[in-house]
């Protein structure tokens, strides 16, 4: 994953909520997020007739646009 202080949004899915907040709680004790949202979001998909989570959705989207304070305050509580 490239790094170029640019802040984004990373969506995961998880196979259930304890994980979930397992991950979110390591993101943000070791400055990785600035904050970690759950809320569960039903899924359609097909993966090869296999278990969806050998390869679990992880994907980015950069943030184009945010309240300036908010933005810095991102920077401040992570390794931006």
């Amino acid at each position: 994953m490239k790094n170029d202080n640019v802040p984004v949004i990373v969506f995961i899915a998880c196979p259930d909520r304890v994980i979930a907040m397992e991950i979110a709680e390591v993101l943000v004790e070791q400055k990785l997020a600035a904050c970690a949202q759950l809320f569960p979001i039903p899924s359609v998909f097909r993966w090869e007739g296999e278990l969806p989570y050998d390869v679990p959705e992880l994907i980015a989207t950069t943030i184009d646009w945010g309240l300036p304070a908010y933005l810095a305050w991102m920077k401040e509580v992570t390794y931006a």
